[in-house]
């Protein structure tokens, strides 16, 4: 028997700060991308980003999101657009956040998925998290890679901050439920 798919519940989630400031507070024409893993299963994804720390308001030109293939690799007949209010680019306020609309992509508990965000114009990385040990596998590309099925060695890098992407909410089975966990230590799994 199929679950029925009730209700919203978030299945990744991190708690944005100001992540450390160095001269590299502005990014321009910039590529995140950050692959996690669900641990439910669900026939529609949507995402928060927040700029909760920012001083200014950012602009996101574009974001999608595909099933990961490992480190920086995704799987581009998956990709899958998101829309916040039916447009692909959003502007977040300082100190507020955004949720995308609900995307159709079916997820099972254990798959990898990867969320890919765009920023076209001067945008100030002051809203993130750093994450350390296993769960760290940020990355970073100039330019607008966000739709390429890996990023370019020669302009990505890792990183452990995780900027703007706050929330992944996964349209789940009403039995589903979360468990929120908070401390270096435990949530890094260091």
């Amino acid at each position: 028997m199929s679950e029925k798919y009730t209700k919203w519940v978030t299945a990744w989630g991190n708690a944005i700060s100001i992540t450390e400031r160095r001269p590299e507070n502005y990014a321009k024409n910039i590529t995140l991308r950050y692959p996690v893993k669900m641990m439910l299963n669900g026939d529609k994804l949507r995402i928060t980003l927040d700029n909760f720390c920012g001083t200014e308001p950012v602009t996101l030109t574009c974001a999608n999101i595909a099933r990961s293939c490992g480190d920086n690799f995704i799987d581009t007949e998956t990709l899958c657009e998101l829309t916040f209010s039916g447009s692909r680019s959003v502007t977040i306020p300082a100190g507020d956040s955004v949720t995308s609309d609900a995307a159709d992509f079916p997820v099972n508990k254990g798959d990898d998925i990867a969320v890919s965000l765009y920023f076209a114009d001067f945008t100030e990385m002051r809203s993130g998290v750093i994450i350390t040990g296993p769960l760290s596998k940020g990355f970073f590309a100039v330019g607008n890679q966000s739709e390429q099925s890996s990023l370019s060695p020669d302009t990505s890098k890792k990183t452990s901050c995780f900027y703007f992407l706050s929330g992944i909410d996964v349209h789940t089975a009403e039995s589903s439920r979360t468990l929120i966990c908070y401390g270096d230590s435990i949530t890094a799994q260091a």
